[in-house]
């Protein structure tokens, strides 16, 4: 089993994690009638009354929670533990003063749905541990420490899990295992100091701001992806990573540095075939021992300086064969590729910004230098 290790910007280690163990005390189950849904609020729909700020509130006989107004609070939530269980929020706040579990075991089966209101998770949000876990928010507002989707510290769960988000803000720190995925649509933001997608996160629409993101799988077809830092492909246990920017209005911007294969043995590449991409800093395509591949084939392509290198022979390439690329102050190729090859590519390096020792290929693309 391959491992994975998360680590939010709010969190200074990995958290350590106890399963509990039978009924204690302070839990209480939902024991409303499985078939209409309940009110949070009401104390007679808990077997040992309204959770409060240090019992477990665990929803696991098949039923549906609302929270529509007022104040919801709990040590720990379970929906879906040794059972299935969901709740819909559509107003209030709930307020989780550790963390909340939805899908906990193989074979359970949890669900949340966020219309609006305010979700609090102080202690993070595990969505799909080892069952299968949802979590919709199609507005609202949340305020996680950090989310793991299909797994949990160094072990990728059973999932399916997904995190789909249409709308609403979530301000979260978000780890997504191989059996996870995370779709960002609509008019949705998303602010995150730290992502680590080892599984699909897709992008079709809203705004993603993040510090720093670490990708393996990531795709924009549409929307904005505002990062510092984006590594594509950085730990050997996760094989070959890929970015792919296809959508005219799709737009990244990277405003700090742009990592394609970073250390040693890692494959990464970025593929664009159309929108904007701008990265405010050096782009490295290949580092440290690691192997790049820039393939473009239409877009806009701004960098302020782009490196080409190759590690141990293994080739870290430019391909350049549509759309336009401007470097606005260095082109440096460390025995790496440049190839404009491609028809309707237009290149504008600047002249005196040209270093390496790497080829440099120029049929069918116009360059103009500056």
């Amino acid at each position: 089993m391959r491992k994975f290790v998360f680590i939010a910007s709010t969190v200074v280690t990995v958290l350590a994690f106890i399963a509990p163990a039978g009924a204690l005390a302070g839990d209480t189950y939902w024991q409303y009638d499985p078939a209409t849904p309940g009110d949070w609020l009401h104390p007679d729909n808990w077997d040992n009354g309204l959770p409060d700020p240090t019992t477990r509130a665990y929803i696991d006989n098949g039923g549906t929670v609302q929270l529509t107004t007022g104040f919801a609070r709990t040590r720990y939530l379970h929906l879906g533990y040794e059972g299935s269980g969901s709740m819909v929020q559509s107003g209030g706040t709930l307020r989780i003063n550790e963390r909340a579990f939805i899908g906990y075991e193989v074979g359970d089966n949890g669900r949340y749905e966020l219309v609006d209101g305010t979700f609090i998770a102080l202690g993070g949000m595990l969505l799909g541990r080892d069952g299968t876990g949802e979590f919709i928010q199609t507005g609202g507002v949340t305020d996680i420490a950090a989310i793991w989707i299909g797994g949990y510290g160094y072990n990728n769960g059973s999932g399916p899990a997904i995190y789909r988000q249409t709308a609403g803000v979530n301000n979260a720190g978000v780890a997504v295992y191989e059996n996870g995925s995370y779709e960002l649509s609509g008019s949705a933001v998303l602010n995150a100091d730290s992502i680590r997608a080892h599984g699909p996160f897709i992008q079709t629409g809203g705004t993603n701001n993040a510090g720093r993101i670490a990708s393996y799988d990531y795709t924009i077809t549409d929307g904005l992806l505002e990062v510092g830092e984006l590594k594509v492909a950085d730990d050997l246990n996760y094989g070959p990573g890929k970015f792919v920017q296809d959508g005219s209005n799709s737009t990244v911007n990277v405003n700090e540095k742009l990592y394609l294969g970073h250390g040693g043995g890692n494959y990464g590449e970025y593929i664009l075939d159309s929108g904007s991409l701008t990265v405010n800093g050096r782009e490295y395509v290949g580092y440290q021992g690691g192997q790049g591949v820039f393939k473009q084939s239409g877009g806009t392509h701004i960098v302020d300086d782009l490196s080409v290198r190759t590690f141990y022979g293994n080739t870290s390439r430019f391909e350049l064969s549509g759309g336009s690329l401007q470097v606005r102050r260095s082109i440096d190729l460390q025995e790496g590729e440049l190839s404009f090859s491609g028809s309707g590519g237009h290149a504008e390096p600047r002249r005196s910004g040209l270093r390496g020792l790497g080829p440099w290929y120029d049929s069918k693309c116009s360059q103009r230098y500056y």
